[in-house]
C-alpha cells in the first residue's frame, strides 16, 4: 500500500478492541483511558530531543547492521544532512557544525574508539539547533534561549526517547535483528522504522492513551514519512510510548 491507503486504514480504526497492548514483549490489558482529553503539545525543547532521538537512532541501527550496510548508510545519512545543510543560510558556523555532526558519525561507525550515547548527542546537537531555527525562523530567539538553558534537559529526553525505541526491539522476538530495520532514507529525523518491511514503528512522546490520540499520533508520525521508505507490505502498526516501556500495536491489514 501506499501512504495515503496507510492513512486510510488507520482512520478506519473504529474500535479500542483493534488495538493490543504489549510490555516487555508480553501482551497486557488494554492501557487506553476512559476519559478523552487533548493531545498535549510540544515544545522547541521536545523537538530538539525528537531530532536528535531520531538521528542517533538511525546512527545506532546503521552501526548493528555490519560494516557493508553502514558504508552505504554513511553515504545516505551525508546526503541527507547536506540537504539540510542547502537549506540553511550556510555560514562559517552552520557549515562548521555540519562537518562535526558528520565527523563524529564517522567514528562511531567505523572507528575504534569509544562513542558513547552523550558524544553523539553533544556534537550532533550545534547541527540539530540549525535545523530547528530553519524550521522556525521567526523564533531564534527562543530556541537559542532554550538550547543554552535546556541542553541536558533535551539531551536526557533524547536518550529517554532512544533507550524505549532500543528497548522495545530488544524485548520483541521478532522484530531484534537490526539487518532486517529499514531506515527512512527520506527523513532520518522522523524516527520511524520498519521492521521487516511488516511492521511500521512509530514514536509517541505524548501519552496518546485513548483511541482518537493514538491514531492522531500515528497519523502524525505517518505524514512525516518520505517517498523513500516502502510501505507496500506494511501489515502493522507499532506506537512506542516513549519511557513507559509500552507499545500499543494495530493490523493494518
Amino acid at each position: 500500500m501506499n501512504r495515503a491507503e496507510l492513512i486510510s486504514r488507520i482512520e478506519a480504526i473504529k474500535s479500542e478492541e483493534q488495538i493490543s497492548f504489549y510490555i516487555d514483549g508480553e501482551m497486557v490489558e488494554s492501557r487506553f483511558d476512559e476519559k478523552e482529553t487533548p493531545l498535549e503539545k510540544g515544545d522547541y525543547s521536545t523537538d530538539l530531543a525528537l531530532l536528535l532521538y531520531g538521528w542517533i537512532g538511525n546512527a545506532i541501527f546503521l552501526k548493528a547492521s555490519g560494516r557493508e550496510r553502514a558504508e552505504a548508510g554513511y553515504l545516505d545519512f551525508e546526503n541527507y544532512l547536506k540537504e539540510s545543510l542547502n537549506k540553511t543560510e550556510a555560514d562559517d558556523e552552520t557549515t562548521k557544525n555540519y562537518h562535526r555532526a558528520l565527523s563524529v558519525l564517522n567514528r562511531f561507525l567505523f572507528r575504534k574508539e569509544k562513542i558513547i550515547m552523550g558524544d553523539l548527542f553533544e556534537e550532533f546537537f550545534p547541527f540539530a539547533k540549525q535545523v530547528s531555527l530553519l524550521l522556525h525562523p521567526e523564533e531564534e530567539k527562543e530556541i537559542t534561549h532554550i538550547s543554552e538553558k535546556e541542553k541536558m534537559v533535551i539531551f536526557n529526553e533524547a536518550a529517554l526517547f532512544t533507550r524505549s525505541l532500543y528497548h522495545t526491539l530488544l524485548t520483541r522476538a521478532d522484530a531484534s535483528e537490526a539487518r532486517k530495520t529499514k531506515l527512512d532514507k527520506g527523513n532520518y529525523a522522523n524516527g520511524v522504522f520498519l521492521y521487516d518491511s511488516e511492521v511500521l514503528f512509530l514514536p509517541a512522546w505524548q501519552d496518546a492513551f485513548t483511541l482518537t490520540k493514538f491514531k492522531e499520533v500515528a497519523l502524525k508520525d505517518i505524514e512525516t514519512i518520505s517517498p523513500l521508505l516502502p510501505l507496500e507490505e506494511v501489515k502493522e502498526i507499532s506506537l512506542i510510548y516513549f519511557g513507559k516501556d509500552i507499545v500499543a500495536n494495530a493490523e493494518i491489514i
